[in-house]
């Protein structure tokens, strides 16, 4: 534990990845190199005001990326968290669906924030929110060759892909094809699909 103290009820610290919940430490991650956007243009994405309604929602693409023809289909999945359900952990109350298009060729899976200036691509704060989700949780590449992989960039809990028991070795980039699922936090699901 780094003495950063608890942000709200965040169950992982943002700054080592303590687990404030089991007391447990986070693994050394591994080094991972990441692109960085100018910090004077963070490639945001509109964030909905208000609570989530329900059904599916599409998010604006980002100015200047042009489209990888792939998108991520993000939405809770009620078997992902029984697998792995954690004590004062609940499933989201309103099952909201998004459909996001991945654009350039990298795409940031995370919860944004504003302190620290992340910004992600597939952003998991957006309600209803994944707090097992790390801020900067994996890395979606897709270059114009039309080669997609994800590598977990050293999360506290993990990245499952598909219906593997294990998680991702961190720093591993691994193939994705049209239909793979990546699971990552409590019970985020986000579904690869060709565009």
């Amino acid at each position: 534990m780094c003495a950063t103290p608890q942000d709200g009820d965040d169950r992982f610290c943002e700054t080592c990845g303590y687990d404030f919940v089991t007391g447990t430490p986070a693994a050394p991650p591994a080094a991972v190199p990441v692109a960085v956007s100018d910090p004077q243009q963070p490639d945001l994405h509109p964030v909905p005001d208000g609570p989530a309604t329900g059904g599916p929602v599409t998010s604006l693409p980002a100015p200047g990326n042009a489209p990888s023809g792939w998108e991520a289909e993000v939405a809770p999945d009620w078997a992902f968290f029984d697998r792995g359900s954690e004590e004062g952990v609940s499933f989201p109350a309103t099952v909201v669906t998004r459909v996001l298009e991945l654009r350039g060729s990298r795409s940031l899976i995370g919860r944004q924030s504003r302190s620290r200036g992340y910004y992600p691509d597939v952003d998991l704060s957006v309600a209803p929110e994944d707090r097992g989700v790390s801020r900067t949780h994996a890395m979606l590449d897709h270059p114009p060759d039309g080669m997609l992989t994800v590598t977990d960039l050293g999360s506290s809990n993990g990245t499952y892909l598909d219906d593997e028991p294990a998680p991702l070795a961190r720093g591993v980039a691994i193939p994705l094809h049209d239909g793979s699922r990546i699971y990552v936090g409590s019970w985020t699901r986000i579904t690869i699909r060709r565009r």
